[in-house]
């Protein structure tokens, strides 16, 4: 991917998030914090792929690059791009816009049958298989932020296909995973939070395992036993091989910084999981 100065000026302008047209076409772009949210975005889109759910191909434009790959300089400032949903092709339309909203506890049985009331009975089956694809997405790679806008469906002519967004928060600590689901002001208590989230989520998973069709977990048990940690770090290894940063010196190799620190939480939560396959004996 080549980008014109012209490009990089209308980058760097962007705060927060928005639609550019580029010279190399029409593109959204949002800046983050650091260097991890972005690189999440990439490795988002090639877990998706193998999940076969469709995803924005992104891609990490590091600006004022001093020609070293210091990811702790306060003077770079990083970038990632996605491939526009919104085009003349067809429609991308998030849940929230459908009137699905995961916050408002909706299970897999009450999605299934507001789909059926949109699109007709008997009509969805494929739609849900990707939606519980997406549910095993998040809960195997430690997802923590897949709210009704960072999901939908892209419609075409002939097709609908579930869309998944925003994968910045992948692989993600439990400290902030906590944070997520439970509020606390009292930082001293991080290992009683962490205890309850440890609960919520052996709950949460249990009772997928429980309420699922076999169907949907012997699904759940494939993307388990393929997603092995050893099956996770060669991907990685392969993802730096063939992705690059882009630079206003050109492209330069890609680098995960936190490879170490996604080995470790996705260790911790495949444990996790797997203790609850042994437990209900499905393992």
């Amino acid at each position: 991917m080549k980008l014109t100065n012209k490009d990089f000026k209308k980058i760097k302008r962007i705060n927060d998030v928005r639609e550019v047209c580029l010279s190399c076409g029409d593109y959204f772009v949002k800046d983050t914090w650091n260097i991890k949210p972005a690189i999440n975005e990439v490795i988002g889109r090639r877990l998706a792929s193998i999940f076969n759910l469709k995803c924005p191909d992104y891609k990490v434009v590091i600006l004022d690059y001093d020609g070293n790959l210091n990811f702790n300089s306060q003077q770079s400032k990083y970038y990632s791009l996605s491939k526009d949903l919104f085009n003349a092709n067809g429609e991308f339309k998030t849940a929230r816009e459908i009137g699905i909203l995961f916050e408002e506890n909706f299970s897999l049985y009450q999605i299934w049958f507001k789909l059926e009331r949109l699109y007709g009975m008997g009509k969805v089956a494929d739609l849900m298989q990707d939606i519980v694809k997406v549910y095993i997405y998040d809960i195997l790679f430690g997802s923590t932020d897949r709210h009704a806008s960072n999901w939908g469906i892209y419609f075409t002519n002939t097709t609908r296909k579930v869309t998944i967004i925003d994968n910045e928060w992948l692989f993600d600590n439990y400290e902030s995973m906590i944070s997520s689901y439970f509020t606390f002001d009292d930082y001293n208590h991080k290992m009683e939070e962490f205890n309850k989230y440890i609960d919520f989520k052996k709950e949460e998973f249990t009772n997928f395992l429980k309420d699922s069709s076999s169907e949907f977990v012997n699904l759940f048990k494939v993307y388990y036993n393929l997603f092995t940690p050893e099956y996770l770090e060669e991907l990685l290894l392969s993802i730096e091989k063939e992705e690059k940063f882009i630079t206003e010196f050109g492209e330069v190799p890609f680098v995960i910084p936190h490879k170490e620190e996604i080995m470790e939480n996705y260790k911790m939560n495949y444990e996790l999981l797997g203790s609850i396959l042994e437990e209900r004996k499905l393992k």
